[in-house]
């Protein structure tokens, strides 16, 4: 399940947009915003909401994090 939707104004003054994704048992919620007068372009959007999706579907296959805070 996939779902997006956009603002003219978000947190950050500008456009935004939220996206919904389910992956397995999780639903991840992202945000995105501009303080200017451009909406972060649909393929930004999709290539963070895949990223999400990716890391979260690891994570509940048991997987090794692909990215940490440093020295951890």
């Amino acid at each position: 399940m996939r779902e997006a939707n956009r603002a003219p104004v978000g947190t950050m003054g500008g456009p935004a947009t939220i996206v919904q994704i389910r992956v397995g048992t999780t639903v991840l919620g992202i945000s995105t915003g501009t303080q200017g007068k451009s909406a972060v372009p649909d393929k930004e959007v999709e290539a963070f909401a895949a990223m999400f999706a990716e890391r979260a579907q690891r994570a509940q296959n048991g997987e090794k994090p692909s990215a940490a805070l440093p020295g951890q």
